[in-house]
């Protein structure tokens, strides 16, 4: 659970917080990492939670046989 609150509050921040404000919070000067933190959270993060949770799931799976 703590694993998707952390991912919706990101979520949160990057989408609907104000790009100046967050700039700032996050104190990233430098504009191509500001728009590479951005597109992790924004495109990379959500697709990547579903995998986890499968390959998690599938691991436990496996451990109990």
């Amino acid at each position: 659970m703590l694993p998707l609150a952390g991912m919706l509050i990101a979520l949160f921040i990057d989408w609907l917080m104000n790009v100046e404000l967050t700039k700032s919070e996050l104190d990233i000067q430098n504009p191509t990492a500001y728009l590479a933190w951005q597109t992790l959270v924004r495109y990379i993060t959500p697709e990547e939670f579903p995998i986890f949770r499968t390959v998690k799931s599938i691991i436990g799976i496996a451990s109990k046989l």
